[in-house]
């Protein structure tokens, strides 16, 4: 997949860990008030852009680097965005839980 559509990507909520980097250190974010979309009305996801819009909304002006890591019980993803520059990057995959 080309890194210009990684951001459609999309990322289930259960399971799902985003980790920020600023200047004062690593955060997990809260994604409670990140709304949703849900699929077939029980699969409820994020796309990655999803995601970019939620954390520049809460830290704005900011410089940040954002890490996914989507996870369940067999499998797992990692993305990263704002590490080379903005867009979003694979950076590995699991297997399950880490």
């Amino acid at each position: 997949m080309k890194k210009d559509e990684l951001k459609y990507l999309e990322v289930e909520t259960c399971g799902t860990t985003v980790f920020v980097t600023r200047d004062n250190g690593k955060e997990i974010v809260n994604m409670d008030n990140c709304e949703s979309r849900i699929q077939d009305g029980c699969y409820f996801f994020w796309t990655l852009e999803d995601i970019v819009g939620y954390i520049h909304a809460l830290f704005p002006n900011e410089r940040v680097v954002i890490t996914v890591w989507e996870e369940s019980g067999l499998t797992g993803r990692i993305f990263r965005y704002g590490n080379s520059a903005d867009y979003w990057e694979s950076h590995g995959t699991t297997r399950g839980f880490a």
